[in-house]
């Protein structure tokens, strides 16, 4: 359920925050092996797989080509949009800072926002609103301001929707950027 599914992902993220506390390398190697195998469980919760992917990219477990194939294949057309959802919710939890800096992750999940429809995106607003809102107000900021300073492309070609006039849209869209990232206008 995903009740269960959301509780199983706070106590791993708890448990891993407090990880660097044992300061015993084994354990965290351990840990590490845990993540490799949560990732590529078919039967895991997709927040919990997603979460996973995360952490081993920022550990350096995954480098940027192996986390962009992951993220397109979860993120892929063929994947029900509520379990891609589900996935993108693990994934960017406690993430504010990586995509903030990391311009690849951004633009790959920047590009899956730009193609998926209307309906789904819709389908997709309230997991998308429940993952940014665990970012402070000044990530949200942040975050915003890197959209805003132009377009965050990935490395790997995606199926991407064109706007008619970039700018246009750009700021037709701007408020449901404010609204999901809970910032005031």
């Amino acid at each position: 359920s995903e009740e269960a599914a959301q509780a199983m992902l706070a106590a791993v993220s708890a448990f891993d925050g407090a990880m660097p506390l044992l300061e015993d390398p084994a354990q965290q190697e351990a840990w590490q092996r845990a993540f490799a195998g949560l990732e590529g469980d078919a039967l895991a919760a997709p927040q919990l797989r997603g979460f996973a992917l995360r952490r081993l990219y920022d550990i350096g477990r995954r480098d940027v080509e192996e986390t962009g194939s992951a993220l397109s294949r979860a993120l892929s057309p063929a994947v029900p949009v509520l379990q891609a959802g589900q996935w993108l919710e693990g994934f960017l939890s406690r993430a504010a800072q990586i995509l903030i800096q990391d311009h690849v992750l951004l633009g790959l999940i920047n590009d899956w926002l730009s193609a998926v429809s209307e309906d789904s995106f819709v389908e997709l607003l309230p997991m998308l609103r429940r993952s940014i809102s665990g970012f402070d107000r000044m990530e949200r900021r942040n975050l915003l301001e890197q959209i805003k300073r132009g377009p965050v492309t990935s490395a790997k070609p995606v199926t991407v929707v064109e706007a008619q006039d970039g700018d246009k849209a750009f700021a037709k869209a701007l408020p449901l950027l404010h609204l999901i990232l809970g910032i005031e206008s």
